[in-house]
């Protein structure tokens, strides 16, 4: 008898490769598509035809209030204090496999997978690990930092072991998949017609307000703090004769603090909600560590970690409350293994 795995399976073509995929490996598949009313019924029919051009099961898990309750409640409180949040590293973590691995125990299935472009590798240990899939912008292992040990003895990337994104797409169209020439879905899957809108239809005004220096000296005006992030540059409408940029967002007094770029630079970040993994809980194991500020980041050496900061070895620009720092055991090539990270305060 074959064994059985749960695929969350979206209705793109990362997804239903990796079904395949799967498939190929001897997997019995279970396809799970979790509704979130985000292009809905567009989701579900590709994921239908998917499904069925592989002959596979596929259920619908409606968690529309599941997902409103940890992920989109959080969001948008965060929005209304002035932070930038970004939802996908903690959705990943507290809903979307979280969400997977109980349906599979109500199942009577032991493994899931999904279709993110990550890795996953036993250290010396005896521990599972997220590692970099390559060096390249697709790479997701800074969005899956938050994932135990416990869950990746669980957890299948089958993706991690193509060598890119056209690859996946090739797979696609020789076995006839309707997702193959799907667009990759951009900004945020519950957010399809913009951040702004989204705000917007869910009670989050927009008073405009001063731009100051760090002086108090007024620059100008913004549209409304929820807009704007730290670092941010363009769309401030200042006619100064430097550039300027955001530096600290205070929601309170409805005002932005702008300054030159070299302001932005830290060598210390505060933190929340700390995660260190396996071996890297320990001091010793954290001498050669990294940190990405932002997924599209560079990699910054760490010199030390406590429970509310991070101290950097050289300072790197932008700090934005609400972002994630992910902790790498490497300089972010794809040996690189995900060592934790934290929400900077």
């Amino acid at each position: 008898m074959k064994e059985k795995i749960i695929v969350g399976f979206s209705g793109g073509v990362d997804s239903s490769v990796s079904a395949f995929l799967l498939q190929r490996a001897g997997y019995e598949v279970v396809g799970v598509q979790l509704l979130i009313n985000n292009n809905q019924h567009e989701n579900i029919d590709f994921a239908s035809c998917a499904a069925e051009r592989l002959g596979i099961e596929l259920i619908f898990d409606y968690c529309e209030d599941d997902f409103k309750k940890s992920v989109i409640d959080g969001f948008i409180n965060d929005y209304k204090k002035g932070v930038t949040p970004s939802p996908c590293p903690l959705c990943n973590s507290v809903f979307k496999f979280d969400k997977l691995l109980k349906i599979a125990e109500r199942e009577g299935i032991t493994k899931i997978a999904t279709g993110h472009y990550a890795a996953i590798q036993n250290l010396d240990d005896g521990l599972s690990y997220i590692r970099r899939w390559n060096a390249t912008f697709k790479d997701q292992s800074y969005m899956l930092y938050r994932l135990s040990a416990e869950d990746l003895e669980q957890i299948v990337f089958p993706l991690s072991y193509c060598k890119n994104k056209e690859e996946v797409r090739n797979i696609a169209k020789e076995i006839g998949l309707v997702t193959a020439e799907r667009k990759d879905s951009q900004g945020l899957c519950f957010a399809p017609d913009g951040i702004m809108q989204f705000l917007k239809d869910n009670g989050v005004e927009f008073l405009p307000g001063e731009i100051i220096d760090s002086n108090g000296k007024k620059l100008g005006e913004h549209c409304g703090y929820p807009l704007y992030t730290i670092g941010q540059r363009r769309g401030l409408g200042l006619k100064e004769n430097k550039p300027l940029f955001i530096t600290e967002i205070i929601p309170e007094e409805n005002k932005i603090i702008v300054g030159d770029y070299a302001s932005l630079y830290k060598d210390k970040i505060n933190i929340k909600q700390l995660v260190l993994h396996g071996k890297y809980k320990l001091k010793e194991n954290q001498e050669n560590l990294t940190a990405r500020l932002r997924s599209s980041a560079g990699f910054v050496p760490v010199k030390n970690i406590e429970n509310e900061c991070i101290l950097l070895k050289e300072s790197t620009p932008w700090a934005a409350a609400g972002q994630h720092v992910v902790l790498y055991d490497g300089n972010g090539d794809e040996k690189s293994i995900v060592a934790g990270g934290a929400v900077i305060q």
